[in-house]
C-alpha cells in the first residue's frame, strides 16, 4: 500500500473512531437537533409521511404535532409551503378521513397539545367519532387496548365522560404479568411494552393509579441490560432496545412519578439511538433514519408524557432541584470594619435523571440576588458542596447574596436558588478581635460587647419604632 493510501485509510479509521466515541448530545440539544431534522421532512401539504409509503400520514402527523409541542415549538408556525400540520389534520377531518376512534383520538390529542379545541375541528367535535367507536360488548374502542388507551386519554383531556365499561374493558385485557396486547389478545406472551405504556398512562389519567402498579413491575422485569426496552420480551424477532419502546415506557414511568435514575439510565439508552443528523434510528442494528422513531422519541427526550395534556398541575418536567444555605441559615454576621469576613455557603442538588455534576454561581456584596442575565454569563464549574467567600467588612451594614444554578450529567438544569446574609462591620475599637457569626437562636451565642456607635444606632432605632407604634394607635 502506498504512503498516501495508508494516510487516507488512517484518517478514515480515525474519523470512524471519533464518530463512534462522540458523546450523545444533552437532552435539550438532542431535542433541538431532532426538531431541525423533522422540519426538513415535512410535506408540502403540511403533513408527514410514515416513512413506508408516499404522501402524508394522519397518525404520523398527529405524532409529529405532539413531538413539536413537547419540544417547545408551535406547530401552527411549521408551514414551509403555506400549510401547517394542524391544517393538514383539519383538512383530513373536513374530508371525512377521521372516522375511526383511534385516528380521532390521536387527532384530538394533537389538538390538545397544540392548544386547540378538539371539540371544534373543521366543524366536527372529535369526541363524537371516538364515542361512536366504543363497543359495549368488548369494552374496547376500535381494535383493542391500544386504541382504547388513546381514546381514554383523549376523552379525559376533552373533559368528556367515558362510556360505562370503558375502563373495565381495558382492565379485562390485562395479562397476568401486567401487559396489554395491541388487539386484546390474552394469549400468554402476547402483551407488548408499547400498548402497556399507553394503557398505564390512560389508567393514570382516569384516576386508576392502583391499577398501574403491576404494569410498572413488568417494565422492571422486561428492561434490557442497557436500560432500554424492546417491543416484546421474550420475542423470536429479537429483543434489542428500540427507540419507540424505550420512549413510550419512559413516558409511562414519568407519568407514574418514577425517577428515571432509579431505573439505571434509560434516557442514555434512548439518546444512544440518535444519529448526528438529529434523527433516531429504530435500534442499534439499523442505520437508516426513522421518522416514526424520531417523532415517538422526541416527547420522552423532552421529559413529556400524556398526563401533561390531561392535568395542568402534572405538566412539569421532572428536573434538577437544589438549594443554597448561607452561614447555616442565620440572618447576620458581625466583624470589625476593615477586617476580613468569610461567608460560608452550603449546596445540595439532586436530579431524577442522573448525577448533578455542575453549578454556576454569582456572588454579590452590596447587591441583591443575581438576574437571569448575570447568572447566564457565569461559567459552569464542577459541583461543590460548600464554598467560602472572603471580603473586607465595611462599616455598618451591607448585604451579601449568592445565586446558584445546578446541572446534571444529561444537561438538565435547575431553576435558580439564592440566599442572603447581612454583614455588620463594627468600629475598630477593639470590641471585636475577629469575625463572629451569630448562630441560630437555638444555639447559645458568646457575649459580644458592642461599640458605642452600635448602641447609639440601636437606641435610635428603638425610638423610631416606639414613635411609629404610638402614631399607629392614635389612628
Amino acid at each position: 500500500m502506498s504512503t498516501r493510501r495508508a494516510l487516507v485509510a488512517s484518517l478514515i479509521l480515525l474519523s470512524l473512531l471519533l464518530t463512534a466515541a462522540a458523546p450523545a448530545p444533552s437532552p435539550a440539544e438532542g431535542v433541538r437537533q431532532a426538531l431541525t431534522w423533522l422540519r426538513a421532512q415535512q410535506q408540502q401539504d403540511g403533513g408527514f409521511s410514515n416513512g413506508f409509503s408516499a404522501g402524508s400520514d394522519l397518525g404520523t402527523t398527529a405524532d409529529a404535532v405532539l413531538a413539536i409541542s413537547a419540544g417547545g415549538q408551535d406547530p401552527s408556525t411549521w408551514s414551509p409551503a403555506g400549510a401547517s400540520p394542524l391544517e393538514f389534520l383539519a383538512n383530513a377531518v373536513q374530508a371525512g378521513n377521521v372516522t375511526n376512534p383511534g385516528a380521532a383520538a390521536k387527532t384530538a390529542l394533537a389538538m390538545l397539545a397544540a392548544g386547540k379545541d378538539p371539540h371544534a375541528v373543521a366543524g366536527l367535535d372529535l369526541a363524537n367519532p371516538i364515542l361512536e367507536g366504543f363497543d359495549a360488548g368488548t369494552g374496547f374502542f376500535g381494535m383493542g387496548p391500544f386504541d382504547s388507551s388513546l381514546a381514554i386519554l383523549a376523552l379525559t383531556g376533552m373533559y368528556t365522560p367515558l362510556p360505562e365499561g370503558a375502563l373495565a374493558g381495558l382492565l379485562a385485557a390485562r395479562l397476568p404479568e401486567g401487559t396489554y396486547a395491541f388487539n386484546g389478545d390474552l394469549t400468554a406472551g402476547a402483551g407488548d411494552s408499547n400498548t402497556t405504556a399507553l394503557a398505564v398512562q390512560a389508567l393514570l389519567a382516569a384516576g386508576r393509579v392502583d391499577e398501574a402498579a403491576v404494569s410498572i413491575d413488568y417494565f422492571r422485569a422486561a428492561q434490557n441490560e442497557d436500560d432500554g426496552w424492546t417491543y416484546q420480551k421474550p420475542s423470536a424477532f429479537g429483543e434489542a432496545t428500540d427507540a419507540n419502546s424505550t420512549a413510550l415506557v419512559l413516558q409511562a414511568l414519568l407519568a407514574s412519578g418514577q425517577r428515571p435514575i432509579d431505573w439505571g439510565d434509560p434516557l442514555a439508552a434512548l439518546s444512544a439511538l440518535q444519529v448526528p443528523s438529529g434523527a433516531f434510528i429504530f435500534n442499534a442494528a439499523t442505520s437508516s433514519e426513522n421518522l416514526l422513531a424520531t417523532v415517538q422519541a422526541l416527547p420522552a427526550l423532552a421529559g413529556w408524557d400524556y398526563l401533561d395534556l390531561i392535568d395542568p398541575a402534572h405538566a412539569t418536567v421532572p428536573t434538577v432541584t437544589g438549594s443554597v444555605v448561607v452561614e447555616g441559615g442565620t440572618c447576620c454576621v458581625a466583624a470589625q470594619a476593615g477586617s476580613p469576613v468569610s461567608i460560608r455557603s452550603e449546596f445540595q442538588a439532586d436530579s431524577p435523571f442522573g448525577s448533578v455534576t455542575q453549578m454556576r454561581v454569582v456572588e454579590k456584596v452590596a447587591g441583591a440576588c443575581a438576574s437571569e442575565a448575570e447568572l447566564t454569563s457565569a461559567d459552569w464549574a464542577p459541583l461543590q458542596l460548600e464554598s467560602t467567600f472572603t471580603f473586607a467588612a465595611p462599616l455598618n451594614w451591607i448585604g451579601y447574596a449568592i445565586t446558584v444554578q445546578f446541572r446534571d450529567d444529561h444537561g438538565y438544569s435547575s431553576e435558580t436558588y439564592c440566599d442572603e446574609v447581612s454583614v455588620e462591620g463594627g468600629p475598630a475599637n477593639g470590641a471585636l478581635s475577629e469575625p463572629t457569626s451569630l448562630p441560630p437562636a437555638a444555639a447559645q451565642p458568646a457575649p459580644v460587647q458592642p461599640g458605642i456607635a452600635w448602641v447609639a444606632g440601636g437606641l435610635l432605632l428603638g425610638l423610631l419604632l416606639v414613635a411609629a407604634l404610638v402614631a399607629a394607635r392614635r389612628r
